[in-house]
């Protein structure tokens, strides 16, 4: 049976809570609000440029918000449901308009609370939204802090959120959530991860040099896989007598010279791809990066192959 206008009105001002309610965009009713929605007022006359140590990222064009998948119309049926295994999945690129009645009122009841389990289609509806709060002008504050949440309880969206929230930091020049971000991720894709580095000065850690050793070229792993802590503690002291720092820095790598690699940072299909997308230099493809990174460890390779040799001989000769 599909619920009445006020019914739904009710279902959305009585129950979604508050930190949910300020983040969603409606069409229509009282929180109506599409009409001020973040990337839709960006033009030549008004732009926002962020550039820095070879990372720019620019909105300046025109966005339409008219196909913005998260937009909730309180006008649109909706239709009550006690079982949710009766309802198909939404497919893919799914939207709050085009949900049938009863994936709606799912939505909507979901909405409650965005951390419980549900078909990852319902949760890009809502994270969708949350995107648009990470241009200029949006929530952004309150928007990143609800992606995160959310990627805790949906590792599903994780990659697209990660990657979102990560340039988001360069565009809001927020270096705190930023540090906060990368703590303990393990990266996928690393253009923009290590162009984000160097934008915020942090320097590639041994563990990730360990990880890009394939990138670098270094292909004798027998002591990265046998005796990896050793490894990994030898390449860090390496590191400090070469840098002062248990990391890699950035900052000699010339940007200029990176091959440029295109990059979509939001996953929001509505935002038109000026917005969406963009293109960074490619550190991991920079020849300079390769030498250094291979350097490293091969040298390190060098240094556990004497050592372990030193202790088997001092193990033989107190045998």
């Amino acid at each position: 049976m599909e619920t009445s206008l006020s019914q739904v009105q009710s279902l959305v001002s009585d129950f979604i809570p508050e930190w949910v309610m300020e983040l969603l965009w409606f069409t229509d009713g009282p929180q109506e609000n599409i009409k001020n929605i973040p990337g839709s007022k960006y033009d030549a006359k008004r732009s926002v440029s962020v550039s820095s140590h070879g990372v720019t990222i620019n909105i300046s064009h025109h966005n339409g918000t008219y196909g913005e998948p998260s937009a909730i119309s309180l006008k649109l049926p909706v239709e009550y449901v006690t079982d949710y295994a009766d309802v198909s999945s939404p497919g893919y690129y799914p939207s709050y308009q085009g949900f049938s009645p009863k994936q709606r009122w799912i939505y909507l009841n979901w909405l409650k609370n965005p951390l419980e389990k549900i078909d990852v289609g319902y949760v890009f509806v809502f994270y969708y939204g949350l995107e648009r709060h990470l241009l200029p002008d949006g929530k952004y504050d309150k928007a990143f802090d609800a992606i995160r949440l959310l990627r805790k309880s949906h590792p599903k969206i994780d990659s697209y959120a990660f990657e979102a929230l990560l340039i988001s930091t360069i565009l809001h020049e927020d270096r705190e959530r930023y540090l906060q971000l990368i703590e303990g991720h393990k990266v996928s894709f690393w253009a923009p991860y290590l162009a984000s580095k160097r934008h915020f000065g942090v320097g590639v850690t041994a563990d990730e040099i360990i990880r890009l050793a394939g990138t670098f070229g270094f292909k004798n792993r027998r002591y990265i896989n046998s005796d990896n802590d050793l490894f990994r503690s030898i390449l860090e002291g390496i590191l400090i007598n070469k840098y002062a720092s248990v990391s890699l820095p950035l900052d000699m790598i010339d940007m200029t010279a990176c091959p440029k690699v295109p990059s979509c940072y939001l996953a929001n299909y509505s935002i038109k791809p000026e917005i969406r997308q963009f293109h960074l230099p490619n550190i991991a493809d920079s020849d300079e990066f390769k030498k250094t990174g291979f350097e490293l460890l091969a040298q390190t390779h060098e240094s556990v192959k004497v050592l372990l040799k030193e202790r088997r001989q001092q193990h033989d000769n107190s045998s």
